[in-house]
């Protein structure tokens, strides 16, 4: 068999020149119908005919202009990919004039995050862009409105209490406004921003991926500034750890550490996912990059935007997959479905009858089998938050205690997230600098006490430092509680501020703390 593949092989290599034109000919018009198929609509640009004279300056864009053609150009007066080819346009040539296009369309919607804290009042010595965090960190963002929504991912800007976003336009230099947070969401990892504006560029939302799609990634890598990559579609669905919330999409795009939050689109310049994550040994990219799709996208977006928190339909049930080992365990009788591991008191689910150990086996008629996620309770889970206050989900329950099915018709309660979660970093200010000790401050009660787990019930915390400022604080490190400054208690911001006025600072100043839950002093030369 080896042998006659060789010799079927070499009869290619042997055909008589008009069967070799042939073949040419009908591999050229297949190549030109596919990317005639796939080019955009309204057609590119036409070029003149044959190629310009040596030494002849070079036509399109301007050197440096990063958006491809001019602005004015982008979209306008096309030409269909059949009559290039009639015009004698090679389709590398057309295929990179559809690259710039998309480049064109995509690049002024797609903006720079910087997230950093507040510096001091305007001239005064410790006034600095990066006070209260190391660094300021850099991502990116899409807008998705002509009045300044924009797009990015939660871990972005989680706990900043300033915002820049940085605009580019070509032709213009970098525009910097404010930023301020609209809503966020933990469960999808994305945050909505809103900046003043009319007229904005923004982009559409594209219809969902299948493995193989051309893509491109756009954003700002490291913070050098808006850039675009190429590849295609690894996966249209992939979960990549069993407690995510959502499934993403895997490309090879390049991604890299800058362009979270940033859009990862088609080749219509319409976006088909916030890119979010790598997976990496190295720090860099590998070609493992994920991206929210936009159908997800979309949804939080419009949530957002209107109620600035996400509202979603629940039961009151907590689930968990069946697993080899949980089937085994408890010597299940089913191999598929979703096991019910709690049910809150006086919820839905639990005033219906449903408790915990029951196992659903379908939802609203549609059997948990695997066809349509390999994640069933994530499956079921989706189809339960998508549902509205008020609105019935059936559902067949095989019931651990009579190891009966039943079937149950059930009213969707609704819970919805914060604007402000819970676990970010509280808004800081000026009035919450102590400048003799460089740190932003945050005073805790018995409340906040109790929630982060302190021994003691009052204090004075350290939110964060003001990185400009040569103040001592080096032995001092976020979360610290000062409890006391040269044996006198403290337990708000103006008592702290009152005992370093006091203090002799000819000598260091005594400073106790309680970190990790553990009593210890400090001493701090204050100059």
């Amino acid at each position: 068999m080896f042998g006659n593949g060789l010799r079927e092989s070499a009869k290619i290599y042997l055909m008589n020149p008009l069967k070799l034109l042939k073949l040419r000919t009908f591999i050229l018009a297949g190549f030109l119908l596919a990317n005639a198929v796939i080019g955009f609509s309204q057609g590119t640009p036409a070029p003149p005919r044959g190629l310009p004279p040596i030494g002849a300056p070079p036509t399109g864009p301007v050197r440096g202009n990063p958006g491809g053609f001019a602005p004015s150009a982008c979209g306008q007066n096309r030409l269909t990919t059949a009559e290039q080819i009639q015009n004698g346009v090679s389709l590398l040539e057309i295929q990179q004039q559809e690259t710039r296009a998309i480049a064109c369309k995509v690049n002024p919607a797609v903006v720079e995050i910087i997230a950093s804290g507040f510096g001091a009042a305007p001239g005064q010595e410790y006034e600095t862009v990066l006070a209260a965090t190391p660094e300021p960190l850099k991502g990116s963002g899409v807008i998705l409105s002509s009045d300044g929504y924009i797009m990015t991912n939660r871990h972005v800007i989680r706990g900043a209490p300033k915002i820049t976003v940085v605009l580019h336009t070509d032709g213009k230099p970098d525009e910097q406004l404010p930023a301020g947070l609209w809503g966020q969401d933990a469960n999808t990892d994305l945050a909505l921003l809103k900046i003043e504006g009319k007229d904005l560029p923004f982009l559409e939302f594209g219809r969902a991926v299948r493995q193989g799609d051309t893509v491109f990634a756009f954003g700002s890598p490291h913070g050098v500034g808006i850039s675009m990559t190429k590849g295609i579609i690894s996966a249209p669905i992939r979960q990549v750890k069993e407690e995510d919330q959502l499934d993403y999409i895997q490309t090879d795009s390049a991604i890299n550490p800058g362009n979270s939050g940033g859009a990862l689109v088609d080749i219509n310049g319409r976006l088909v996912g916030i890119n979010t994550f790598i997976l990496s040994g190295s720090g860099g990219n590998e070609g493992l990059n994920f991206a929210i799709p936009s159908d997800v996208v979309q949804y939080i977006f419009g949530q957002l935007r209107d109620n600035r928190y996400v509202i979603r339909g629940t039961i009151g049930i907590t689930t968990r997959n069946l697993t080899p080992e949980l089937i085994r365990a408890l010597k299940l009788s089913v191999q598929l479905g979703v096991y019910i591991d709690d049910v809150e008191p006086k919820g839905p689910a639990d005033e219906a009858g449903i408790q915990g150990g029951d196992i659903v086996l379908s939802y609203d008629g549609i059997l948990l089998d695997g066809r349509r996620s390999q994640d069933l309770a994530l499956e079921l889970k989706r189809r339960i938050s998508g549902k509205r206050k008020g609105e019935k989900i059936d559902l067949e329950v095989l019931q651990r205690q009579t190891g009966m099915k039943k079937k149950f018709t059930i009213a969707v309660d609704q819970n919805q997230s914060s604007p402000m979660a819970a676990d970010d970093t509280p808004q800081l200010s000026n009035d919450t600098i102590v400048p003799q000790l460089g740190i932003y401050v945050l005073q805790v009660g018995p409340g906040g006490a109790s929630a982060l787990g302190l021994r003691s019930t009052r204090g004075v915390m350290v939110a964060a430092k003001v990185q400009s400022m040569t103040a001592a604080v080096t032995d001092l490190e976020n979360r610290d509680l000062i409890v006391e400054v040269d044996g006198k208690p403290v337990t708000t911001q103006i008592e702290l501020q009152r005992a370093l006025d006091n203090a002799d600072l000819s000598n260091p100043i005594a400073i106790r703390l309680e970190r990790d839950k553990k009593y210890t002093t400090i001493l701090v030369e204050i100059n």
